[in-house]
């Protein structure tokens, strides 16, 4: 459809049914995951599922800027169109388990409505429930500040096009950060690790606070680098908490609790940037990423209080 766009309203229709299509797609991928992994698996999976989403930052723009050289706009489209088609013959051959029914599934239960149904479950899961409420907080910091990176690249004199390779930076730490992360799983256990990822996260904005606040202009091999770690520290985090939701949560129930972890997620990215426009607008840019380091440290810290609590109350089931 998009190749076929006669205007710009046309072509915001195909980009709203697209994103529409791509919401449907990441509950049912996590789901499928799960039922295809055993649970010692989930780490290094969603490590490789999260390695090739980020490699696209760092593909797509090359492959996207070469065909642009001999193909017409609509014809990359249709590439991308013919691309997709592919990806469906695959999945039409790929077997995936039905869930499991519970025996311990009361009547009550399945009589309630499904949202009723799986806030039920949250209430009775702090598991569960923290890595949704992680993952909402930090998609809203992380797009607080996203928007305003094209102009602090701008301001600290770089062009336009430099942007575009830090995009891939990014992609690069992300894959680095997605393919460590199951190893690092295993030293440092879910909650540590999350931390770990906030803390960074905070490291890496201080820095660029400090340039925006004292007037500095980094050398570009710096800037790529502190980009890198971002993509890097946000693939810890994802990673775990995605397996934390597989951990945590039955079969039969995976779909919906990934459904809102994706509602929740964007209501965050929809948010984030209002909350940041309004505060880069009262404190400037330098104020804006104080701000979202704060943020994240706070988040490190509620992390490991949250651990705590978790394990004590298991504590208190078991005794």
């Amino acid at each position: 459809m998009a190749a076929f766009a006669g205007s710009v309203n046309m072509l915001l229709l195909v980009v709203f049914l697209r994103s529409c299509a791509d919401s449907l797609f990441a509950p049912a991928k996590q789901t499928a995951i799960q039922r295809l992994c055993e649970k010692e698996q989930l780490p290094k999976y969603n490590g490789y599922s999260h390695a090739i989403n980020q490699s696209s930052k760092v593909l797509g723009p090359a492959i996207g800027g070469a065909l642009m050289l001999v193909l017409p706009i609509p014809g990359i489209f249709m590439v991308n169109a013919l691309i997709s088609l592919i990806s469906i013959v695959f999945f039409v051959g790929l077997v995936i388990p039905n869930a499991q029914e519970d025996p311990t599934d009361k009547p009550e239960v399945e009589q309630n409505s499904r949202l009723q149904a799986v806030l039920a479950f949250l209430r009775t899961n702090p598991v569960v429930l923290a890595s949704l409420a992680l993952m909402m907080f930090s998609y809203l910091i992380l797009f607080m500040y996203d928007r305003f990176i094209p102009f602090i690249i701008d301001d600290f004199g770089f062009s336009s096009s430099f942007y575009s390779i830090v995009v891939s930076f990014v992609g690069v730490g992300g894959v680095i950060g997605a393919l460590l992360a199951p190893k690092m799983i295993r030293l440092l256990a879910f909650w540590p690790q999350i931390a770990l990822g906030f803390s960074i996260n905070a490291l890496y904005l201080a820095l660029i606070g400090y340039w925006l606040r004292a007037g500095m202009t980094p050398q570009s091999a710096a800037l790529l680098l502190v980009f890198m770690v971002a993509g890097f520290s946000s693939a810890l985090v994802m990673v775990v908490l995605r397996c934390l939701l597989q951990e945590n949560t039955a079969p039969k129930q995976m779909g919906q609790v990934f459904s809102y972890a994706e509602a929740v997620s964007t209501l965050a990215m929809l948010g984030g940037p209002f909350l940041g426009t309004y505060l880069s607008s009262s404190l400037g840019y330098d104020g804006l990423f104080t701000v979202c380091m704060s943020a994240f440290l706070c988040l490190a810290l509620l992390v490991m209080t949250t651990r705590i609590f978790i394990s004590l109350r298991n504590s208190k089931q078991l005794g």
